[in-house]
């Protein structure tokens, strides 16, 4: 994603982190001039229809607890290592 303000690039590993430092969507800032970015809605509820419907549909099938635990975890793991593609960011509003 580039900045619209100063058009730098603001990395994965930076995403990333942000959205892993509190997992409540916090605002993220532009490394080079501090432009202040929020999570639309929209990718919020997406991304939690992605975390909640397969993990239900998981635990239907007719695998052990233990499977279904493997399972679940490394799609967890790869949903919360693509949440920079999945969440979509758009400019903070100022007012009060």
């Amino acid at each position: 994603m580039n900045c619209n303000n100063c058009s730098s690039k603001i990395s994965y590993l930076y995403l990333l982190g942000s959205y892993l430092k509190s997992f409540s969507y916090e605002d993220v800032k532009c490394p080079g001039c501090g432009d202040t970015y929020s999570v639309t809605f929209f990718s919020r509820a997406v991304f939690s229809l992605f975390i909640m419907l397969p993990s239900y549909f998981f635990s239907k099938l007719s695998f052990s607890f233990k499977q279904i635990f493997i399972i679940n975890v490394v799609y967890l793991i790869s949903i919360i290592l693509s949440m920079p593609f999945i969440l979509r960011l758009k400019k903070a509003s100022t007012e009060i």
